[in-house]
């Protein structure tokens, strides 16, 4: 029998609030056998990490970031990028994707980065674009 590698992901949030019910969906989903998987969020809010289903995530890290431009915090999450060795960030939404090209640079890793953009009141116009 092969042995599959598992690829390191993490999927970077701003907070674990009501907008990432989805993304905590498709993390609770993932694979555990194919991914490691760890979820760092730049936001303190551990009441929700109840969502995340036991034995699903390598890790669960917070970069505590405060308000406006927190350098503490990018430093803390260019360390914890460092650190976890990740083989591709998946970001969810602009805040998340600006914050890791910032903590990237600084901790000079090359790990590919992806966005995932959510939105609640995305509907469609009557000529098929999104408005």
């Amino acid at each position: 029998m092969t042995r599959v590698e598992q690829t390191a992901t993490a999927f970077l949030v701003t907070s674990l609030g009501a907008a990432q019910k989805h993304t905590l969906q498709l993390f609770n989903s993932i694979e555990k056998g194919r991914f490691r998987v760890a979820l760092p969020y730049l936001k303190r809010a551990e009441h929700v990490l109840a969502q995340i289903t036991p034995d699903c995530a390598s890790q669960e890290w917070c970069a505590d970031f405060r308000r406006g431009w927190d350098f503490r915090g990018l430093n803390r999450l260019s360390k914890w990028l460092r650190g976890f060795d990740s083989e591709v960030l998946v970001c969810v939404n602009s805040y998340p994707l600006f914050c890791s090209h910032l903590a990237r640079m600084l901790a000079r890793v090359r790990i590919p980065i992806i966005e995932i953009f959510h939105a609640r009141n995305w509907r469609p116009t009557r000529t098929g674009r999104c408005g």
